[in-house]
């Protein structure tokens, strides 16, 4: 929303420890620029033709499951219009869940653990179809 060259840096103070930490890389016809996975950037082309590839990868243990920005915008879509309370609530539980250090699921038989096990091809095409079902209503 800042705009690199002029910004607004009453409106968006904090941008100032944005620039700050900024890296430039500027590249030549041929050359390559790897940027690690989630990290914010900005491209600005200097020449009046230019490409630019910009590609996403998972390794491959996680090919098969969903985008961790396709979560990011379910979770855009449905939980910012909840009250902030039931907001807290769906949080914690992600963090139990989802990014917490301890296994959740370690009491239940490996077997039994569904989707707070390893899921397999079977159990993915199931949550899929859950998803699709809840998105269609």
């Amino acid at each position: 929303m800042v705009t690199l060259e002029n910004p607004d840096l009453e409106r968006y103070p904090r941008f100032r420890e944005a620039l700050a930490a900024a890296r430039v890389a500027e590249l030549e016809a041929g050359d390559a620029l790897f940027i690690p996975y989630g990290w914010w950037h900005h491209v600005q082309s200097l020449d009046r033709i230019n490409v630019l590839v910009n590609y996403w990868w998972a390794d491959s243990a996680h090919i098969q499951l969903p985008s961790p920005l396709s979560t990011s915008l379910l979770a855009m879509l449905t939980l910012r219009s909840l009250p902030p309370q039931q907001q807290r609530a769906f949080l914690a539980m992600i963090r139990h869940y989802v990014t917490d250090e301890a296994e959740p699921g370690s009491h239940i038989p490996t077997q039994a653990r569904g989707i707070l096990g390893s899921p397999g091809p079977k159990e993915v095409a199931g949550f899929r179809r859950a998803l699709r079902e809840a998105l269609s209503d």
